[in-house]
């Protein structure tokens, strides 16, 4: 594809995300009754029961805050393989810890399907709905590559949301006690509270 095109489908990107932004963004706290208030409950049910059945209660945390391609969980790898035997008793083994990661929830908000959350499917449905609805209406046509818009060049729309419910989902884990392996798609960690004092590993990369 020409750079030119690349550039006309960024510029046509953006346009639409900034048309939908003011009006069509998740609040990052939804008021009780509204779908998106719905979405969030289903998300963090879907994690708690997941925990119930897989999860450990240890109440050890690897937190892991950086851009997307940091070598977040390639950090984790290369501090497991260096602990050697005590990787498990320092906490670096993911084989016992609900992995918390702020782009499965942003999927499921655009209506996408993630393994092992299960999520009602008239909720994942009513999601696909309203960011479909939307491209209909708002972009109609194709991209200058000949393709259309897909609901996944919305997810800027979700990204707050999605790092909201995932700090609720971790707090309510580590309070139950449950390991839990955190990734952050920040540039920095700045959610540290008292349970993190005592629970975790905060780790930047």
């Amino acid at each position: 594809m020409p750079d030119g095109d690349h550039a006309k489908i960024a510029e046509q990107i953006r346009s639409l995300l900034d048309q939908l932004g003011p009006t069509e963004t998740p609040p990052d706290a939804p008021e009780e009754g509204t779908f998106w208030s719905s979405v969030q409950a289903a998300i963090s049910d879907a994690y708690l029961d997941h925990a119930a059945i897989h999860g450990t209660r240890g109440g050890q945390a690897i937190i892991m805050a950086g851009p997307p391609g940091a070598g977040k969980s390639q950090a984790v790898a290369i501090a497991r393989d260096a602990a050697g035997t005590q990787a498990t008793s320092l906490g670096l083994t993911e084989d016992d810890h609900i992995t918390i990661d702020a782009d499965d929830i942003k999927q499921i908000l655009l209506g996408n399907p993630v393994p092992d959350l299960d999520i009602d499917p008239d909720v994942l449905t009513q999601a696909r709905h309203h960011w479909d609805s939307l491209i209909t209406q708002h972009a109609p046509g194709n991209l200058a590559d000949g393709h259309p818009v897909l609901r996944g060049e919305l997810s800027t729309l979700v990204h707050s949301f999605s790092t909201a419910i995932a700090e609720q989902v971790r707090k309510a884990l580590l309070t139950r006690s449950f390991n839990i392996f955190n990734l952050f798609r920040e540039t920095q960690y700045t959610a540290a509270s008292p349970l993190d004092c005592i629970y975790g590993k905060a780790v930047t990369a």
